[in-house]
């Protein structure tokens, strides 16, 4: 039986990363904290697993979030209808994450991978890139200063066809040109089109990231 620890750690200020041992662990989470946050059909609405199961399957031809999606990234904000009782019932995973969290100052911000990810290492400069739009200002101004007059109009379609919501295609852009050249290419993108701007935002990544040297802790899920 495969192992349902996760361990979690801060991995800099306010930014708190699940490790799960698998895909389908994570994804079974986190799916409604992520979409309650992002999805543009159920975003800031309460709805069900199977609502969204049904909505997914009916967009994209067949239900497979487990297999297309790779991290989460969920601002704490996004957990207050949660802890309110706007969803109920939670799931039991839902509710051992929102336990986790329940203590945690504000605001924070959630991102997760999985190890059993192939590219896990970069997933989590993705996820870890949101995090930091967040929760650090500085960051997130630069992001836009680097981005403005930037032609992100085929990445936006990109976005829009793969089901990200309009409000965060800024974010989500930024995210995906922070990606290796393979994976950013798994986009159909050539990374050399985008050179001296993912170059930009990479060193703005690298001056604004500060690891924590914090415990991990594993909690059963």
């Amino acid at each position: 039986m495969a192992s349902r620890k996760v361990a979690i750690k801060e991995v800099s200020d306010s930014i708190f990363h699940l490790e799960f041992p698998t895909i389908h662990l994570m994804c079974s989470a986190l799916i409604r904290f992520q979409e309650y946050y992002e999805c543009p059909k159920f975003k800031n609405k309460i709805f069900t697993l199977e609502e969204y199961m049904d909505w997914y399957a009916e967009k994209f031809g067949d239900f497979t979030y487990f297999q297309d999606v790779a991290g989460f990234n969920i601002p704490s904000y996004s957990l207050n209808e949660f802890y309110g009782g706007d969803f109920d019932p939670l799931t039991n995973k839902e509710k051992k994450i929102l336990q986790v969290f329940e203590k945690t100052k504000k605001p924070y911000y959630i991102i997760a991978t999985s190890s059993a990810s192939a590219t896990q290492e970069n997933d989590l400069i993705h996820e870890m890139s949101h995090g930091l739009y967040y929760i650090n200002e500085e960051y997130h101004n630069r992001v836009k200063e680097i981005l403005k007059g930037q032609d992100l109009g085929d990445i936006y379609k990109w976005l829009g066809k793969k089901g990200y919501n309009k409000v965060h295609f800024l974010d989500e852009a930024h995210a995906l040109l922070m990606e290796d050249s393979r994976s950013f290419s798994r986009s159909n993108f050539r990374a050399s089109d985008y050179r001296s701007v993912r170059r930009l935002l990479r060193n703005n990544y690298d001056s604004h990231y500060v690891p924590l040297r914090s415990k991990t802790k594993k909690v059963k899920i």
